[in-house]
C-alpha cells in the first residue's frame, strides 16, 4: 500500500477532526500521568481557529486522514525573551506549539519537526516537565534543552532549541557507511513542489506538475529529497570521499510529446560503489531495498537492480542511463528528456 503524507495549512473546515485529535492528546497525556498540561480544555476551540485565521495552524494528514497537528511561525514569542538559562543562538526563529497526534504512526514529530526546517533553520519549542514524551522525541531529534521559560499565567516550561549542523556532519564522512547513516538520519523522503510547499511521501497525484529537482544546497536546506535527489547525494558525498561510483537512472521511457500528466511516474535513480574490489548497491530511498548490497562485479548489481525494477514495473522495459550531474529546478518531464538526451549523445558515441 502507498502511503501519501501531507503536510498543509489547516482551514477551518478541519476544525472538528483538529480539536478531535487535541481531545485525544489530552487523554494521553493523562494516562502517561502528564496531570498538569493541556487540562480544563485547553487547547480552546477558540484559540484554534485564532490560530487558522492567523495561517499559523498546520496538519499532518496520511492518505487524506488528519493525523497530528501544530502551529508553527517565524516570530518573536515573547514568553521566550526571558529565560532562565541560555538560548543556544541570538536569531531569527521559529516557533513551534500545540503539537498533537491522534495515533501510533512512527516518526510523527521527526515529520512534524523536518517540516518546519525547510521554513526556518533555528527552531524553539517549550514542553512540560511532565511531559516525557514530548521531550524524548525532542531529544532523539537533536534539540539542546536550554532552561525555563515562563508563560503569561506564570507557569514554567522546558525550552529547547534546534538548529542542525549539515556540514560539520558532511565533514566526519569517511565511509560508505557513513553516508547511508547521514542519509537515514538525516534527510527524509520528500520534495519542495513549485509552491514550495513540503510534500512527505513517494508517490502522490500531481507529481508530474509539481516536482522540481533539488540542488545539492536545497537538499540541506529543506533536509528532503525523493530517490532522484538521495541518489545525486550520493553521488557526490562517494566523490567527496574519493569512491569509484556509478549514478543511474532505470525508467520507463517517455519522449518529449509524452503529457499524461495523471500517469504515476515510473523513474528510480540509484548508486552503485566500487570498494577493495567488489561492488556495493548503496540505497537510502526505497524502504524495500534500503541498505547496502554487496555484488561480485559491476553488471550482476547493475542487472539485479534492473531486473528488480522491470518487475515491479510489470515486465516493461526499462532503459538505464549513466549519468553524473542533476540540473536544478527542473519539472519531471524536463528531467526524462534530460536522461534522454544523455542516452542518445552514449549511443552516438556508440557508432
Amino acid at each position: 500500500m502507498v502511503i501519501k503524507m501531507i503536510i498543509k495549512k489547516a482551514t477551518k473546515k478541519d476544525i472538528d477532526k483538529i480539536m478531535e485529535i487535541y481531545v485525544y492528546a489530552q487523554n494521553f497525556m493523562v494516562i502517561t500521568n502528564n496531570i498538569n498540561q493541556w487540562q480544563k480544555g485547553y487547547p480552546t476551540k477558540e484559540m484554534i481557529l485564532n490560530d487558522i485565521k492567523k495561517k499559523i495552524l498546520y496538519i499532518l494528514k496520511e492518505n487524506d486522514n488528519i493525523e497530528a497537528c501544530f502551529s508553527f511561525a517565524i516570530t518573536n514569542d515573547p514568553t521566550y525573551d526571558y529565560i532562565e538559562g541560555n538560548w543556544n543562538k541570538n536569531e531569527q526563529y521559529g516557533v513551534i506549539h500545540k503539537v498533537a497526534k491522534k495515533s501510533n504512526i512512527p516518526n510523527i514529530t521527526r515529520k512534524i519537526f523536518n517540516y518546519c526546517l525547510t521554513k526556518c533553520n533555528y527552531l524553539r519549542i517549550d514542553t512540560h516537565k511532565d511531559n516525557l514524551v514530548m521531550q524524548k522525541a525532542l531529544f532523539n531529534y537533536g534539540f539542546k534543552q536550554c532552561g525555563t521559560i515562563y508563560l503569561a499565567n506564570g507557569d514554567k516550561r522546558i525550552s529547547f532549541d534546534y538548529s542542525p549542523s549539515f556540514y560539520n556532519k558532511i565533514e566526519n564522512i569517511k565511509t560508505p557507511r557513513d553516508i547511508y547513516n547521514f542519509i537515514s538520519n538525516n534527510i527524509s523522503y520528500g520534495f519542495i513542489d513549485n509552491n514550495k510547499i513540503y510534500h512527505s511521501n513517494k508517490e502522490m497525484k500531481g507529481f508530474r506538475l509539481l516536482y522540481r529537482t533539488m540542488s545539492l544546497k536545497a537538499i540541506f536546506k529543506y533536509r528532503c529529497g525523493t530517490c532522484i535527489e538521495q541518489a545525486y547525494l550520493i553521488h557526490y558525498l562517494l566523490n567527496k570521499i574519493k569512491v569509484k561510483n556509478y549514478l543511474y537512472c532505470c525508467r520507463i521511457y517517455e519522449d518529449e510529446t509524452f503529457n499524461n500528466f495523471d500517469e504515476n511516474e515510473h523513474m528510480h535513480c540509484f548508486v552503485i560503489y566500487k570498494l577493495n574490489n567488489k561492488y556495493y548497491h548503496l540505497e537510502t530511498a526505497n524502504s524495500e531495498t534500503k541498505g547496502i548490497h554487496e555484488y561480485s562485479s559491476l553488471n550482476e548489481a547493475k542487472e539485479s537492480i534492473i531486473d528488480y525494477y522491470i518487475s515491479l514495473r510489470g515486465g516493461k522495459n526499462s532503459p538505464t542511463t549513466i549519468f553524473n550531474h542533476l540540473p536544478a529546478n527542473l519539472t519531471f518531464k524536463e528531467l526524462n528528456c534530460y536522461i534522454n538526451s544523455i542516452e542518445r549523445k552514449e549511443k552516438s558515441y556508440e557508432l
